[in-house]
């Protein structure tokens, strides 16, 4: 991908959700990476399957980040006690934060578009 194609992938990802972003433990974000794998899985929208895949990379990111840890075990252990409650209640969060970093991407993809790459 080159950095043209950044503007292109950060739109992708910013879907027409609700706008608010916090902070979160690493708990929150392997509830978010198991909930934007499911959401991936479900949707049958390719532009959608893209805007998760990349939401998916992202909170795994932030996952192993914080913890210094692969993601793996974790999630797999999380997956088989998430309730789909849990994962309703966890949606318009989730899709906030997904929505914030979508929005910096644009931005960031703007401000590089502006200085000519």
């Amino acid at each position: 991908m080159t950095l043209r194609a950044l503007p292109i992938a950060a739109a992708a990802l910013a879907l027409a959700v609700p706008t608010t972003a916090n902070a979160a433990t690493p708990a929150q974000d392997l509830d978010c990476a198991i909930w934007a794998a499911l959401a991936f899985g479900e949707s049958e929208d390719p532009s959608e399957q893209q805007a998760y895949g990349f939401a998916l990379t992202w909170f795994v990111g932030l996952y192993e980040g914080q913890t210094g840890t692969q993601i793996d075990d974790a999630m797999s252990a999380r997956a088989a006690t998430i309730s789909d409650a849990d994962l309703v209640a966890k949606d318009p969060v989730c899709r906030a934060r997904m929505k914030a970093f979508g929005q910096r991407l644009v931005t960031l993809g703007s401000q590089l578009e502006a200085k000519g790459y």
